[in-house]
């Protein structure tokens, strides 16, 4: 939970810093309009003019900021833009989701799946499996995110098949019920362990 606050709110800085430059750079353009526009005046009335500075003033800086544009420059106020903005913006709310769900990715690969296929494919064999408890950080942070989602289903282990297979693997996802003491080929509630059988 600590790591996605912070996620969120980088991201959030991240996105204010960009809409400010964006800002001051549609300013900056507008205003280095306005100057040229003002140099050609007054080059038809003598070279002494050549030097034309645009001093504005606080509150007319920021009437030409609200005229260039706020977040977004909208021009016609169509719903077609509307829903493109609307758009935008969801983007924006699911962009921690899904750098949250690559790290915990990552993680999750770098320390239970290639140790234990670095070791198999030492020892001569083209497979092997690994387990993963259901109370680690990464794999909690996993169900975290898979649950906001609209299926609102707790199978990671497909997830972690989709991102493995990218590599070449082939995956199949064990759960292990604590009750029966089985290994089941979907999802239980109790389950206390995620097993993942490797082929390669």
């Amino acid at each position: 939970n600590e790591f996605k606050k912070w996620l969120c709110a980088a991201s959030h800085l991240a996105d204010e810093a960009t809409v400010r430059e964006m800002r001051r750079s549609q300013l900056c353009a507008w205003l280095l309009s306005v100057r040229r526009l003002a140099q050609r005046h007054s080059m038809g009335h003598g070279a002494a003019a050549l030097a034309v500075s645009v001093v504005l003033p606080i509150e007319v800086k920021d009437s030409i900021d609200g005229f260039v544009g706020g977040k977004y420059v909208w021009g016609p106020i169509t719903a077609a833009r509307a829903h493109a903005i609307a758009e935008c913006a969801q983007r924006q709310l699911k962009r921690s989701e899904g750098l949250l769900r690559q790290s915990a990715l990552a993680a999750l690969v770098a320390r239970y799946v290639h140790p234990a296929v670095m070791q198999a494919a030492e020892a001569g064999c083209v497979a092997c499996y690994t387990e993963i408890p259901t109370d680690d950080v990464a794999l909690q942070a996993l169900f975290e995110v898979v649950s906001s989602e609209p299926q609102q289903t707790k199978e990671v282990g497909a997830m972690l098949c989709a991102h493995l297979a990218t590599d070449g693997f082939q995956v199949e996802p064990k759960y292990h019920d604590p009750e029966y003491s089985l290994w089941r080929g979907f999802w239980v509630d109790k389950c206390n362990r995620l097993r993942l059988v490797l082929r390669w």
